[in-house]
This record gives structure tokens, C-alpha cells and sequence, in this order.
């Protein structure tokens, strides 16, 4: 294709791609990039994050913007704070230096969506979940009383924040739920699948010694679905232990792991000894009580592992219904792992979940959707 340059707002620096929204930005990136998108790459540096020289090598240039610690009490009454600390002048200039579309990720990043400098461009914005929708979710399992407010207060300022959307020309929705919920909204709303690490099946045939549960540990909707599934092992003799792997667990949860035999935890894991944890087990077990987009774990362990054990929530708006075994209460999850721990995953079903994968989560094909607007 001829060359084109497009402006990709990224609300948090998109490498090392490490946790589930981040991941469906730099995969968008690097598969632009590789088809010809000359990327002018917009991102916030926080969180102890460090410019990365690989984003140079893929994009035209990298500006990095620092998030702004905003003042709690006007963040009450104005924009959501995780759309007030972006908000940076630096950040509007840049926009302005070369005159082409925009790609806002995430409705954080929205701050000058509306601003009358950028009317005259073709807009469009990628929306990683339904955001009060999630913030509303994150306050129902939140303990810290604090935090609730906050998460509660966020969801409020994110539903009237949300509207800002209309001044963008194209809204891309990640799960069909969300379509359904934007498209009755807004106009020019289309769905897009996330973009991920996954060309190929890797998954091995075969039998696993362990099952598996995955996901950063810091966060209570993952913090949630660990003591679920601990619960469900404290109540079974299942003879393959569990391992739950992810970053940053509480004192809390490791304390409860380490007073049980038949549950290990693995922490702070590189991107391959990850991967391997996948790979090589038997069952990654999946439960979520959230459902907001998709789960990029979910997305791994189909093209990466064994069988996969979810329950509806998991499968919430994903039309992967038939490539998971799934359970609806910790009965049903008993049952299935006792079942399951002990088949061999084989070539029958590694074709079937080919061809559900290949039709709805094809990166060349998704992105494909952004090349035809550009």
C-alpha cells in the first residue's frame, strides 16, 4: 500500500506489551508498521516505565507525555482522572505538526477529542472496554473502602464523560456486548477483535502434570477468581496440583496459597516462562465476574495451551463459545477439571479451534479494518 501516517494516542507506553489492553496496542502497531503506516506514537510514561528504543525502530516518531497527579477534589467535578492526568498541551501541538488521522486508544486518551484545532481530522477512536461499565465492576470488588469511592465516583465521571465520543469519525468496539452498547449510542461504530502476539496454534497434544490459572494478581477482579478457584481446590482431592502465576499478589493471597498442598504460585514471570506455564499445562482454568471486554488471557491460552475451562462470563460477547469447556457454578467446575485432567488434547482438537480462531481473531484481517479507513 502507499504510504500513509496516522497519529496513535496510547495511554500508556506500548512495550514492554505486558498486560491486557497494552497488548492490543503495540500488536496494532507493529502489524500498522508492517504495512506501510508511517506512526507518529503518542504515550504516557509512568509507573517507573522507561522510553523504549525498539517503538523507535517501528514508528516515524515517539513523543512520551508525563500523566499529570491531578487535584482530587476539582477531579470531582470535572473529567475522569484517568482522562484529566493526560490531558498536556505538549501532547496537542504535536498532534497539530503533521496533518493526518488519529487513533485514540482507550476513551483515557480523549481529552482533546473534541478540540476545534483537530476538527478538520478523520478521528477515530479503539475502546478497550465500556469504562464506567468496568469502574462500576471494579467498586463492587473492591474491600478497601477508599478506593471503592474513587472507583465508584470514576464511573460516574467516565457515563458523562463518554459522550465526548461523538466528535470522533470511527468507533472501534472490541467485543460484540460493546458493540451493541456503542452502536445503540453513536454512529459509525464497527467492531474490531483484539489485535494480539498469536499468528499460530502452538498448543501441544497431549497430556499436562498441572492445570493452570492466569493474570495480574494486583488487580481484584484476578485477585477474585484466584480464591474462587482456590476454594474449589480446597474442597477437591484433585490429583494435578494448580499453579497460579501473575504479578504482584497480595500478603493476603499468598498466605492462603502457601497453607495449601495442591496450589503453587508462580510471581513476576517473564513473557516466556509464561508462556511456557501455558503451553505445558493440562487445563488453564479461566473464571472471571466481569464482563467487560475481552480477556487477552483467554486469547492465549486457546492458541497457546490445552483445554480451557471458562465460565459464561469469560466468554461474554466473543463468539468462542465452542472452542472452551465451561462451568457455571464451582460443581460444575469440579466435575469438568476431574473430567478433563485426564484426556488427551489432540489434533481433532487443535482443528477445531483453528478454524473459530482464524475466522474471528485473524490480526491480518482485523487489521485491515484500519487500512481501508486510512
Amino acid at each position: 500500500m502507499k504510504s500513509k501516517y496516522l497519529h496513535i494516542v496510547s495511554f500508556d507506553i506500548p512495550y514492554p506489551a505486558n498486560y491486557g489492553g497494552i497488548i492490543d496496542v503495540y500488536y496494532k502497531l507493529k502489524n500498522l508498521s508492517a504495512s506501510g503506516v508511517k506512526i507518529i506514537l503518542h504515550c504516557y510514561k509512568y509507573n517507573g516505565k522507561e522510553k523504549q528504543k525498539h517503538l523507535e525502530e517501528l514508528c516515524e516518531q515517539v513523543f512520551y507525555y508525563p500523566r499529570l497527579k491531578t487535584n482530587g477534589i476539582l477531579n470531582l467535578i470535572s473529567k475522569p482522572y484517568i482522562v484529566g492526568s493526560r490531558k498536556n498541551k505538549s501532547l496537542l501541538k504535536n498532534l497539530q505538526l503533521i496533518n493526518a488521522p488519529i487513533l485514540f486508544e482507550g476513551l483515557h486518551t480523549c481529552f482533546y477529542l473534541n478540540h476545534s484545532s483537530l476538527s478538520n481530522r478523520f478521528k477515530m477512536v479503539r475502546m478497550h472496554n465500556i469504562e464506567w461499565e468496568y469502574y462500576q465492576h471494579l467498586a463492587l470488588n473492591e474491600q478497601n473502602i477508599l478506593k471503592r469511592f474513587y472507583y465508584k465516583i470514576e464511573s460516574i465521571l467516565l457515563k458523562r464523560f463518554e459522550q465526548t465520543l461523538k466528535n470522533s469519525n470511527c468507533i472501534f468496539a472490541i467485543s460484540e456486548n460493546d458493540f451493541n452498547y456503542l452502536d445503540s449510542k453513536f454512529d459509525k461504530v464497527k467492531r474490531l477483535n483484539v489485535i494480539h502476539e498469536n499468528e499460530l496454534l502452538t498448543c501441544k497434544i497431549g497430556q499436562g502434570a498441572y492445570n493452570l490459572y492466569h493474570g495480574n494478581l494486583s488487580v481484584s477482579e484476578n485477585v477474585k477468581a484466584a480464591e474462587y478457584l482456590i476454594d474449589i481446590y480446597k474442597s477437591s482431592n484433585f490429583e494435578k496440583p494448580l499453579i497460579i502465576a501473575g504479578k504482584n499478589p497480595s500478603n493476603l493471597l499468598i498466605r492462603k496459597v502457601n497453607s495449601l498442598k495442591n496450589i503453587e504460585l508462580k510471581t513476576n514471570l517473564n513473557f516466556d516462562e509464561m508462556n511456557n506455564l501455558i503451553e505445558n499445562a493440562q487445563i488453564n482454568i479461566l473464571p472471571t465476574f466481569q464482563e467487560t471486554g475481552v480477556k487477552l488471557k483467554l486469547i492465549n491460552a486457546l492458541y497457546k495451551g490445552r483445554f480451557c475451562l471458562v465460565n459464561p462470563q469469560m466468554l461474554s460477547g466473543t463468539n468462542l463459545k465452542n472452542t472452551c469447556e465451561v462451568a457455571t457454578n464451582q460443581e460444575e467446575f469440579i466435575k469438568k477439571i476431574s473430567v478433563f485432567s485426564y484426556l488427551k488434547f489432540d489434533e481433532k482438537d487443535i482443528s477445531k479451534r483453528k478454524k473459530i480462531l482464524s475466522k474471528y481473531f485473524n490480526n491480518k484481517q482485523n487489521i485491515e479494518a484500519i487500512l481501508n479507513l486510512l
